[in-house]
């Protein structure tokens, strides 16, 4: 590490030393090895914030920092947000955040921000599956979705959600669950209309 790499020692009565060092290099370095005091030798323990960079994936265009700060500020102080740009186009943002922040508890793999997911990514995360939060899977989940108020855990019919309920949200049906639906209406004995004729 060399002499520059310490920035302060201090005694802090008794066998407790406290270093200050002036670059993460130098505390990276100091920390993987011991230091000998009169023969003995000492482990170095890291007692100040922890400083790490958190990447955020999904984060919606029109929802500004301030309210992925309020996000994660229950898991830590976050510092400064930056918007990474397309490579070759410094001037079009990429739509990734990346969040330098004391971070004092883990922050989830996936977060909520403003009723929104975000997939939050960082050395050490502990990384779950999307749709049920659980570990050891990532796509191979079969847990329920509701396109009413477009969450995992239960199905459409079973959807009690006020907000949905009142705004009478329909599901999102595919293309092929809507010409079956269509299909069903034409060949039901109470219609008027002709069966639709296709092609082969």
């Amino acid at each position: 590490m060399g002499p520059r790499g310490v920035k302060g020692l201090q005694h802090q009565e008794g066998m407790k030393f406290c270093v200050a060092v002036s670059s993460a290099a130098a505390a990276k370095a100091l920390n993987e090895r011991s230091v000998i005091v009169n023969g003995t030798s000492c482990h170095i323990t890291c007692i100040g914030p922890q400083l790490i960079y958190v990447t955020v994936y999904r984060f919606q265009w029109y929802m500004d920092d301030k309210d992925l700060g309020s996000a994660l500020s229950p898991y830590g102080r976050v510092l400064s947000v930056h918007n990474p740009s397309l490579n070759g186009r410094p001037r079009v943002e990429n739509g990734v955040r990346l969040v330098r922040m004391e971070m004092k508890s883990p922050v989830p793999h996936f977060l909520s921000v403003r009723g929104y997911q975000v997939k939050c990514e960082y050395r050490g995360v502990k990384r779950v599956c999307s749709r049920c939060e659980r570990e050891a899977h990532h796509s191979d989940s079969r847990t329920p979705w509701c396109p009413r108020c477009e969450t995992f855990g239960h199905e459409f019919e079973t959807c009690s959600a006020y907000v949905a309920a009142a705004m009478e949200t329909k599901p999102r049906w595919t293309p092929c669950d809507l010409v079956l639906r269509r299909l069903q209406q034409v060949n039901s004995p109470n219609s008027l209309e002709t069966p639709p004729r296709f092609r082969r």
